[in-house]
């Protein structure tokens, strides 16, 4: 099986991107079916091993309704789309990734400051 960024690949994927350009219902199916392995892999070494698959697919699923709402915007390079589509998706993923990251460490941070508060202030219990 040949991967995304072989010679091959990459022209069958140009050809694929600007068939998808066009409206090709099809070429966007395999666009999606033949490049998100890789991109779940790059979202997976991102967001490290300490996210779970929900957060994965949630950023993932995120890259796509953005690259696909800007296939538009790609524009080719030496007469190739995919090259240009695939940094794209790479890009899209990566500010995806450290937007999920800043927010779990704001959630975290936000977390820590609350635990921090109720072991400052216990709580009374009601007498029993």
């Amino acid at each position: 099986m040949s991967t995304p960024h072989s010679p091959e690949d990459l022209d069958a994927t140009s050809l694929q991107v600007r068939r998808a350009l066009d409206g090709d219902g099809a070429a966007l199916s395999w666009l999606v079916t033949h490049l998100d392995p890789l991109l779940r892999a790059q979202v997976r070494l991102r967001l490290g091993r300490s996210s779970g698959d929900p957060d994965v697919d949630d950023v993932v699923a995120d890259t796509w309704t953005v690259a696909l709402r800007r296939l538009g915007d790609i524009e080719p390079r030496g007469g190739r789309c995919a090259p240009s589509f695939v940094a794209f998706l790479s890009m899209t993923s990566a500010n995806l990734c450290l937007a999920h990251l800043r927010r779990r460490l704001r959630s975290l941070a936000s977390g820590s400051e609350s635990e921090a508060r109720r072991s400052e202030c216990p709580i009374p219990r009601a007498a029993s």
